[in-house]
């Protein structure tokens, strides 16, 4: 038990932003252990058995935050009060819910397959010109194999047609594809924007107990998958 409490110790002076230790430690790294995934999950967003197992690590640590949270503060005088009115929030945000009911899938029902879409085509300087939007893509597929296995299928004419001039207007002109992860009860969300959305709301309260504690905390989340999701195959 000594040893434990000098880890923590050890633990909340190493996350104190102010010298003091930090009040709620094991919330905090778990907090920062989520922040980790959810880049681990834009890393490797084209990699399919590392985008998929990130996601389950960072649901599962998402949902333990206000478990610890609760756990290092339910001691203190006053907690009750102040975490009911967060207690009631959280119950009312659709993506919190919507995380957790995925997080018990996860844990005690089954793995997560998210469902994948993807526009292949023709890219110049990085910016979509000519192709075809919405293919469905295994989710068990990364999307470099995707890639080529669509472009040898494009050069021998997907059907009649070639969606991909031969002639090219530039050298700059090159095959590429975008994906989109998502979850059916997302409606079409993507899963990576959704996340970051869930996070930001742990955050908001992880903040907001190291305000009441007398801490400092900088609770601002700026995570964006957007300039990393597409995979380039060589010029025309």
């Amino acid at each position: 038990m000594g040893q434990g409490k000098t880890k923590n110790g050890e633990l909340a002076r190493t996350l104190s932003e102010s010298g003091a230790p930090c009040p709620v430690s094991s919330a905090h790294d778990k907090t920062n252990e989520a922040h980790y995934f959810l880049h681990q999950m834009m890393e490797h967003y084209h990699d399919c058995d590392r985008f998929r197992y990130s996601l389950s690590a960072f649901l599962q640590a998402t949902r333990s935050v206000t478990l610890l949270l609760q756990a290092e503060l339910t001691a203190r005088d006053g907690f009750e009060a102040w975490y009911h009115p967060w207690r009631e929030k959280m119950k009312q945000n659709k993506t919190l819910t919507i995380l957790n009911s995925e997080r018990v899938r996860v844990v005690h029902k089954e793995t997560l397959i998210p469902a994948s879409t993807m526009f292949f085509g023709r890219f110049e300087y990085g910016r979509w010109k000519s192709g075809l939007d919405g293919l469905r893509l295994d989710p068990m597929e990364d999307s470099t194999r995707a890639l080529v296995r669509y472009r040898a299928l494009d050069e021998k004419g997907i059907g009649k047609f070639h969606y991909l001039e031969p002639q090219r207007s530039c050298n700059c002109v090159e095959y590429g594809l975008t994906r989109k992860w998502s979850l059916d009860v997302l409606e079409g969300k993507e899963l990576t924007d959704f996340c970051t959305e869930a996070f930001a709301a742990i955050v908001e309260v992880v903040g907001a107990a190291h305000a009441w504690c007398g801490a400092d905390f900088e609770p601002e989340v700026t995570c964006n998958q957007t300039a990393r999701n597409t995979e380039r195959c060589g010029n025309l």
